[in-house]
């Protein structure tokens, strides 16, 4: 049995980097893995291109109908056999030993449920260097109240963690479904970032992950759902705050008053000792960059109300 499940969920691909993307998956330097490729109700030639393949390793899977990455990731875990599950994107690149360097990691600590790294961002002549925090407190604390720095397909996930607490890719995320994820499993387990980049992130080559108004509206929608967590602990202090209901899955009603001056502090006053002061003050900018769009969500309700 593999110790390693690799799932790379396709659909309508571009040939050129969806072959990229599977001979640098294949081309690892850790080798005892099952490579899972979760055709979405593709066109033929995604599949011919596929079983060209002649290696063992990868497990061809085709669904019925289209489904959504969502649900191609939820089939390929639950038809994968490793301990660890280690996720690929169809028009990015792995370099040689990415997955040698991250199931170390979760190897030699029982406690790390995630494990991820630096990446190289690129879009067409121009590049960026994405660093998620070394510090997983910190991280943990900016996935919740910022936004999400880490890059989907240069994760590595200890399956025991989804499947001892009940989690999946929730599908009313499509688009920020690793944003959610993240969130999920956070309470779980420990998170780690490895220095290094080990993954190449190709951005806008895959039109049909890119749908930034719907990805922004998850967004949202996930950091608000944090900001009330949060703000829930201080119910007694916030009478006059009007809440965020849900039912049945919809926002029906949401007004965060004043932001700036309610909330923003609540917030620092509740992570403050968790940080040291370097952090703290980093902290702090980050979420002052956020205040202008969170003021913006009153002009955003209408449309936030009928989302999900």
């Amino acid at each position: 049995m593999p110790k390693l499940s690799v799932i790379l969920p396709v659909y309508n691909e571009r040939p050129k980097f969806m072959e990229n993307a599977i001979q640098s998956i294949l081309n690892q330097t850790y080798r005892d893995f099952e490579f899972l490729i979760i055709d979405d109700a593709s066109e033929s030639y995604v599949g011919e291109i596929i079983n060209s393949y002649k290696d063992e390793r990868i497990v061809y899977v085709r669904l019925e109908q289209n489904s959504k990455i969502c649900a191609a990731l939820n089939q390929g875990i639950e038809q994968s056999l490793g301990e660890y599950i280690a996720i690929m994107h169809s028009d990015d690149f792995s370099i040689r030993s990415r997955l040698e360097k991250q199931i170390s990691v979760l190897e030699s600590n029982v406690n790390i449920g995630l494990v991820n790294s630096y990446s190289l961002i690129k879009s067409g002549n121009k590049s960026q260097l994405n660093r998620p925090f070394l510090d997983q407190n910190f991280e943990k604390l900016y996935l919740k109240y910022v936004g999400n720095n880490i890059i989907h397909p240069n994760v590595m996930i200890r399956k025991s963690v989804l499947q001892e607490n009940g989690i999946s890719y929730n599908e009313q995320f499509v688009y920020a479904e690793d944003y959610r994820m993240w969130i999920d499993i956070m309470p779980f387990c420990d998170f780690c970032t490895i220095p290094e980049v080990l993954t190449i992130y190709n951005l806008n080559v895959n039109p049909n992950r890119q749908n930034k108004e719907y990805m922004e509206k998850c967004r949202k929608v996930i950091l608000l759902e944090n900001y009330m967590n949060l703000l829930n602990s201080y119910s007694d202090k916030f009478n006059s705050l009007i809440a965020m209901v849900w039912t049945k899955g919809k926002i029906k009603y949401l007004d965060y008053m004043n932001m700036k001056k309610d909330i923003i502090p609540q917030i620092l006053d509740k992570v403050k000792s968790d940080l040291s002061a370097k952090q703290f003050l980093e902290f702090k900018n980050y979420l002052s960059n956020t205040i202008e769009d969170f003021n913006r969500f009153k002009k955003d309700n209408d449309d936030i109300r009928t989302f999900l």
